[in-house]
């Protein structure tokens, strides 16, 4: 089975691109749309402390998208270097756009070297697309730990509560009823109606429960 990919302007409304393609679902896959995956993606999230290229490894900018700014040089503005071009006070200022003052953009400074020719736009871009694979296989390393991580942390939570109930079936229901009388109770202002005789109430009306002592308890 293949499936279609179309790819639109961000500016354009959902209703305009499904009278255009049909009823499909639309991703706004750039930043600004907030998809906690898809934004991770774009020059302009925050990753931080990302290696400027030919700087070795002495300058780290916010986003890719600093860096791609910081490394333009103009007809009449060199790099720009410094902590906020480097988006270190937040991306908000990073843009450099061609302006009168500034010239047309010449190229892009290879990190700290200023007496090395300048990388076209072609050479940037490939520069760029380089390190936007190396965070998305970063990206996808750290939750592919985090998903291990907690994987074992929900086996081994599993092992202990098989264990406590196993060992003390009665310590157990103990604890799991205080946890359900705090959580219920939790606000202050709440209000059960419950049948005197309860299950609920079963550690209210009696400390063990109804029945014989709580006894030892092992973890291990």
């Amino acid at each position: 089975m293949t499936h279609q990919i179309f790819i639109a302007n961000r500016r354009r409304q959902p209703k305009s691109l499904q009278e255009e393609f049909g009823d499909i679902p639309v991703f706004d896959v750039t930043f600004a749309g907030g998809d906690p995956l898809f934004s991770t993606l774009s020059p302009m999230y925050p990753h931080g402390d990302l290696p400027v290229p030919y700087s070795e490894r002495t300058l780290t900018a916010n986003s890719l998208e600093a860096i791609w700014q910081g490394l333009k040089v103009f007809e009449h503005e060199g790099a720009r270097l410094d902590a906020a071009s480097l988006g270190k006070s937040g991306d908000k200022n990073i843009k450099r756009p061609s302006t009168a003052k500034r010239g047309r953009v010449l190229g892009h400074q290879q990190g700290l070297y200023t007496d090395r020719p300048l990388l076209s736009l072609i050479e940037a871009e490939t520069i760029k697309a380089q390190a936007d694979r190396e965070v998305a296989v970063m990206i996808a390393t750290a939750e592919r730990e985090a998903r291990r991580i907690m994987g074992n942390g929900d086996a081994e939570a599993t092992r202990i509560y098989a264990s406590a109930y196993s060992q003390n079936p009665e310590l157990f229901d103990f604890l799991r009823s205080m946890d359900a009388y705090r959580k219920s109770m939790s606000k202050g202002n709440d209000v059960l109606v419950l049948e005197p005789e309860s299950e609920f109430f079963r550690y209210f009306n009696d400390p063990k429960g109804g029945r014989e002592g709580v006894g030892n308890f092992n973890f291990n």
